[in-house]
């Protein structure tokens, strides 16, 4: 499609909004995207000066990376999907980043354990408000045709996100380590650790601000003005097999790949000694890179599939990345240099984040505008309960109850055994379901198909 066409058809459905304005929203939300992830996942790089200070078993620590953050995450979530399908999402959003924005720098002023897993489920409560409201917002924005590739550059934040925590977080805890604890006013001694929380989580709340400065878009393909809680579980029951197929595969391969990625930097860090710089470095740009050429490559494959007629591409994508998850998901830790786990590892987040930039598009095709959001926060809901929460303590109870915390690299390996043939399974299983549920949607939504 041309840039003249393309400004036409979003014009079309987002009134006087411009192409380059349209652009600008995904921008925006891209970079809330990654601000998220790098909050999020900053925990990882600083696993043994936390349980040093705090005296935590790698059980403990990892409910503080998964569980802790996915409960409120998980569970309001789905209040505020309900919610933006109602409501201005622009509003929701930026409160959404200055929430967890706060909440992460508030995890450096944790003195216990307690108190840092009260702010960890903070970063959950404003991160719950993300993915739902944007979603939304995109569905609106952009036509059909194009829905999957803006859907697949907001997503690039995963990979974006990720590598800049690594990379951005190394090099900030080299420098704090370099200083040594200081003492804040008021507030006593802040560790490095501790300082590396305030440090990366405050840069958010421009973010914020710029966000609630947008145009709300017009909703589109409106059915209703609402969609009740019934109608919305009738509408999942009449495609239970899909939804089934669907939501729970892609759980499990969440569960492997924050397994995987949020032990990685204690693997290479225990397994080959490298210090927290190197492996922000080195593992960083490998996840910034490989993940977002794995989302770009995803989007690609699933528009070209889709122009050949496979409407179930977004699925096919999913299961030919989490497929590709499990050799090199289990060669990559049993390495025996840190350079070959590097390159497994880098190529194991290629493959793994291959369909992420087009599933959260795959609901919005099947689904009417006015319960899309919250059908998203189910989604959302559904991966992040089970993957966030349990993925992260399946590879630190095998460190603490099988492998000890030195046979890390066991760990992952089993995870990916285990996690990557059940999620790809379930996947091929969902084919034909989204097939008929796409083609449901395409006739409800086209009076002349």
């Amino acid at each position: 499609m041309d840039s003249a066409s393309g400004e036409s058809g979003i014009k079309a459905v987002t009134g006087r909004m411009s192409e380059r304005y349209a652009w600008y929203v995904v921008f925006l939300l891209f970079l809330a995207y990654t601000f998220s992830f790098i909050d999020r996942q900053i925990l990882t790089l600083m696993v043994d000066p936390i349980k040093r200070d705090l005296d935590l078993t790698d059980t403990q620590f990892s409910l503080l990376h998964g569980m802790a953050f996915a409960l409120f995450y998980t569970f309001l979530g789905l209040p505020i999907g309900r919610l933006a399908d109602r409501a201005d999402r622009r509003k929701i959003i930026a409160a959404g980043v200055a929430t967890w924005s706060l909440m992460t720098a508030l995890c450096g002023f944790a003195r216990n354990y307690g108190q840092l897993f009260l702010a960890r489920m903070g970063v959950g409560v404003g991160e719950g408000a993300l993915s739902p409201a944007a979603f939304s917002m995109l569905s609106d924005i952009f036509p059909k045709e194009r829905l999957g590739r803006a859907i697949s550059i907001y997503t690039i934040g995963i990979a974006v996100g990720s590598g800049m925590a690594l990379l951005v977080g190394g090099y900030v805890i080299q420098l704090v380590q370099q200083s040594g604890p200081v003492v804040v006013p008021l507030l006593g001694t802040l560790q490095p650790w501790q300082q590396v929380f305030v440090i990366v989580g405050l840069p958010g709340i421009p973010v914020s601000i710029a966000i609630l400065l947008l145009r709300e878009p017009q909703r589109r393909e409106i059915h209703k003005p609402t969609a009740t809680l019934r109608e919305v579980f009738e509408f999942i029951a009449e495609r239970k097999r899909l939804f089934f197929c669907f939501l729970l595969g892609l759980a499990l391969a969440t569960a492997m790949s924050h397994g995987v990625h949020g032990w990685a930097p204690a693997y290479f860090m225990r397994v080959h000694g490298w210090s927290p710089a190197e492996v922000g470095l080195n593992y960083g740009l490998g996840v910034l890179v490989a993940g977002t050429l794995g989302l770009l490559t995803g989007s690609w494959l699933t528009e070209h599939m889709m122009r050949r007629g496979r409407t179930d591409a977004p699925l096919r994508t999913a299961a030919l990345g989490i497929g590709l998850c499990l050799p090199l998901g289990v060669a990559a830790p049993l390495s025996s240099s840190g350079e070959a786990a590097l390159i497994l590892f880098t190529l194991f987040q290629f493959a793994y984040l291959m369909p992420w930039g087009v599933v959260g598009a795959s609901i919005q095709l099947v689904a009417p505008n006015e319960m899309r959001a919250t059908l998203s926060a189910l989604y959302l809901f559904s991966i992040n309960i089970i993957g966030l929460g349990l993925g992260p303590t399946f590879v630190a109870l095998l460190n603490d109850r099988a492998y000890g915390v030195d046979g890390v690299g066991y760990s992952l390996a089993t995870a990916a055994a285990v996690l990557a043939p059940a999620a790809t399974l379930l996947l091929v299983a969902g084919f034909r379901s989204y097939r008929d549920a796409f083609e449901r949607a395409r006739a409800w939504s086209d009076p002349n198909y």
